[in-house]
């Protein structure tokens, strides 16, 4: 799982690494980043024109470096 907030949170949820150290220690893989400042308030870092901009490279660093779950085999019979 990948967990993004931003520093800047117009309601601060203090128990955030919490929830996160709970999820690792009933086996789940969390990856946690803080990015520091985005727009007014938290809701501007995926909402607002230049999010993606911090975020995105957080997520397409985090995809590439997970295995796929599945992937689809040209070798499967179709049906039809």
């Amino acid at each position: 799982m990948i967990w993004i907030y931003a520093g800047n949170e117009a309601s601060p949820h203090p128990t955030t690494d919490g929830m996160v150290r709970t999820y690792g220690q009933s086996g789940g893989q969390a990856h946690l980043y803080r990015i520091d400042k985005c727009g007014r308030d938290e809701h501007q870092l995926f909402s607002g024109n230049n999010g993606y901009e911090l975020w995105g490279p957080l997520v397409a660093n985090y995809l590439a470096s997970i295995k796929p779950l599945h992937r689809a085999s040209s070798s499967l019979p179709l049906h039809g």
